[in-house]
């Protein structure tokens, strides 16, 4: 990984490379170049790790945000701000980006739409009220 990169993605088990950088607006050849251990065909990239999708001074607008945590009463560290009608026991969390849409989070989570609204009861049942800037639940 680069020593300049400023956003991170993780990987979840099951993602593709093609997942990644289109869910994160990048090109194929700035993802290996940042990842060069993920290589030209992307069957060196793990799951379970981070990996670059946007650097200092890179070729696409890139945002960090720090997000706070609160710790739940499992134990879990639940990312701040949440969007309203989060399920508690929520243990895996999805930043949503302005301009990100349900179907590309489910898709990209590889969960269900049903699953999706019962764990993120606040979107509504198509999704219409889910809010940029939020953290929503895609995993308990």
């Amino acid at each position: 990984m680069v020593t300049n990169c400023n956003k991170f993605h993780w990987v979840s088990t099951g993602n593709t490379c093609d997942q990644i950088y289109n869910y994160e607006q990048i090109t194929l050849a700035d993802f290996v170049k940042w990842n060069s251990n993920v290589g030209s065909d992307c069957t060196g990239m793990w799951a379970e790790v981070n990996v670059c999708v946007g650097v200092i001074g890179g070729s696409t607008p890139t945002t960090t945000t720090q997000p706070t945590t609160t710790t739940a009463p499992a134990g879990v560290q639940t990312s701040q701000p949440t969007q309203p009608g989060m399920v508690t026991n929520c243990k895996k969390f999805h930043y949503v980006s302005s301009g990100d849409t349900c179907e590309q989070i489910y898709n990209y989570e590889q969960i269900f739409l049903a699953k999706f609204v019962a764990w993120n009861t606040g979107v509504g049942s198509n999704c219409q009220n889910m809010w940029a800037s939020t953290y929503v639940c895609v995993g308990i």
